[in-house]
């Protein structure tokens, strides 16, 4: 089992723990605006199912190709089917219809709140106590994210609706398994165990999508819609977004743990509007300010404490 990183450490440990977190900010980011264009045009079951056998396949041939103890435990398997069919289930139905209802952009604001949701459950299981430094991070690195983002999509409502309701599900179920996968799978073999997680949703919501389609209930789209541009959109979703993102997220949380890493889940605000700048949009100061404090509020919560002589 991988030994977490204490934060007084510092050093080149520590340095590429979050690098390695932030690689998986930056290609968890460019799922959201994907999500956006593609919901036009495919139903949200579809959009998941896509996704999820997608990644989740990749993942499993790449563990069983390169991972020379790439079979699970018996309770390994009881955990990844616990965790995928359960938690991660939750966490991608209800962020995709985030997306769907509130756009990409709301739904990087409202993400926000995961290391909130992190530190919280934290202090209510009683593994740590919000201090003044995690507390003054948790501060700086919120306010980042939602200035990062504010004004950007002046016709999205803030107001709590279906769609911010399901983002904060989806928030609480993505910790939940966070947690979940950190404390009973350490000891599995990773990029397997991690496709099994990814794949057992994609499977379950196949059957599901086409119940749906034969019984004319919801039409997901694929038959209809699907060109050569929406493949390549959904190759890269699923392969590099998807997969890459969990790998290295979960990489990170093992030497992080989840309330420290997911603080830079406050850069995906500042990434999406980089994104959709690049593509035409104006750059507020305003939003450069709200990135510069997410960065400091990860920095906050990781500074070393400064001990007496």
């Amino acid at each position: 089992m991988p030994k977490k990183i204490a934060i007084e450490q510092g050093g080149w440990p520590l340095f590429k723990a979050n690098l390695v977190v932030t690689l998986a900010m930056v290609l968890f980011s460019f799922s959201l605006p994907i999500l956006e264009i593609m919901a036009d045009d495919y139903s949200v079951t579809a959009l998941v199912v896509i996704r999820n056998i997608l990644s989740g396949g990749f993942l499993l041939a790449l563990g069983l190709l390169v991972e020379r103890h790439h079979r699970l435990s018996p309770s390994g398997w009881r955990h990844a089917i616990t965790a995928g069919g359960f938690w991660y289930l939750v966490t991608m139905i209800c962020l995709t219809y985030a997306v769907v209802f509130t756009g990409a952009f709301a739904t990087a604001v409202i993400l926000s709140l995961i290391p909130v949701v992190s530190a919280v459950i934290d202090v209510i299981t009683g593994q740590d106590r919000i201090g003044p430094r995690l507390a003054t991070a948790l501060v700086v690195s919120i306010s980042g994210g939602v200035l990062a983002s504010v004004g950007f999509d002046t016709s999205a409502s803030m107001a709590i609706g279906f769609g911010e309701l399901m983002l904060f599900l989806g928030v609480t179920s993505w910790v939940m398994m966070s947690r979940y996968v950190d404390q009973n799978m350490a000891d599995e073999p990773p990029i397997t165990g991690l496709g099994v997680i990814i794949l057992l949703p994609g499977l379950m919501l196949t059957v599901v999508m086409i119940g749906l389609e034969v019984t004319e209930i919801e039409t997901s789209g694929l038959m209809a819609s699907l060109s050569a541009e929406d493949l390549m959109l959904m190759l890269f979703l699923g392969i590099v977004s998807s997969a890459g993102s969990m790998v290295f997220w979960f990489k990170g949380v093992s030497l992080l743990g989840v309330t420290i890493a997911s603080l830079q889940q406050n850069l995906v605000p500042v990434l999406v509007l980089v994104q959709v700048t690049i593509l035409g949009q104006d750059l507020d100061p305003v939003k450069i300010f709200g990135g510069v404090l997410v960065v400091m509020g990860a920095l906050i919560a990781q500074i070393r404490k400064i001990k007496p002589n």
